[in-house]
C-alpha cells in the first residue's frame, strides 16, 4: 500500500505519494487512474494499493511528456528551458528528469539542432559575441558550442557584417553619419547587440 495525499488547485489536484509530491491531476485523469472515490474539497490522506500508485505516477509522468511533445511540435526547446516550464507547472524533480531523459532518447530533444534553430534566428538581430553568451546559459550539452556557431554560420551563408550593416542602415538611416555623436550611439548600439565595432568577414 502506498500513502496518497491530494491536494487541491484551483480546479485541480497535487498528487502526493508518499510525502512526495510528484504533480498535479484534473479530475477526469485521476478517475482515468482508477481513483473510485469521492475528490476532497481540500486535502485527503488515504492509502492506496501500489498498483494504483504506479498509475498514478506513470499518469503524471506521461501528462509532463505529452506537454513538452506539444510544445516541441511548435519550437525547438533546450532541456533546461523544458525544466523551467515544467516545474511552473507543479512537476516534481524526479518527474522532470525522467521526462527530459525520455525526450532526449526519442529524438524530441537535441542540443545542437537547438543551437543551429537559435542561430537562425537570431543572426540577423545579434552578433555572434551574444548569441554564443546566450547559448551558453541554457546548459546546452555541446562540447565545442564556439565552433558549433561558426559553423552553423558558414553552412547557412550568415554574415556578421551583413547583419551589422542592416541594422545600422535601420536604426540610423537619417542621421548624419559623420557626427560624432552619431557615431558614439553607433557604437554603443552595436555592443549592446553583441557586435565587435571591428566586425569583419571571417
Amino acid at each position: 500500500m502506498q500513502l496518497l495525499r491530494l491536494e487541491k488547485v484551483k480546479k485541480n489536484y497535487r498528487v502526493i505519494l508518499e510525502e512526495k509530491p510528484l504533480g498535479i491531476l484534473d479530475k477526469r485523469e485521476l478517475y482515468s487512474a482508477g481513483l473510485d472515490t469521492d475528490l476532497p474539497e481540500e486535502s485527503e490522506e488515504k492509502l492506496v494499493t501500489d498498483s494504483l500508485g504506479d498509475v498514478l505516477r506513470e499518469s503524471i509522468h506521461f501528462k509532463a511528456y505529452e506537454t513538452c511533445v506539444k510544445m516541441l511540435a511548435v519550437t525547438e526547446y533546450s532541456a533546461g528551458e523544458l525544466r523551467f516550464k515544467l516545474r511552473f507547472r507543479g512537476y516534481a524533480e524526479e518527474v522532470i528528469d525522467v521526462v527530459i531523459e525520455r525526450l532526449y532518447a526519442n529524438g524530441y530533444i537535441s542540443d545542437e539542432r537547438y543551437v543551429e534553430s537559435y542561430v537562425r534566428s537570431y543572426a540577423g538581430k545579434k552578433g555572434k559575441r551574444s548569441i554564443l553568451f546566450e547559448l551558453e546559459q541554457k546548459g546546452l550539452g555541446v562540447s565545442n558550442l564556439e565552433s558549433l556557431v561558426d559553423r552553423i554560420y558558414a553552412e547557412e551563408g550568415l554574415s556578421e557584417t551583413a547583419a551589422r550593416d542592416a541594422l545600422l542602415e535601420k536604426k540610423f538611416r537619417n542621421a548624419d553619419p559623420e557626427d560624432p555623436a552619431v557615431q558614439r550611439r553607433k557604437r554603443a548600439f552595436l555592443y549592446r547587440r553583441g557586435f565587435r565595432p571591428d566586425t569583419n568577414e571571417d
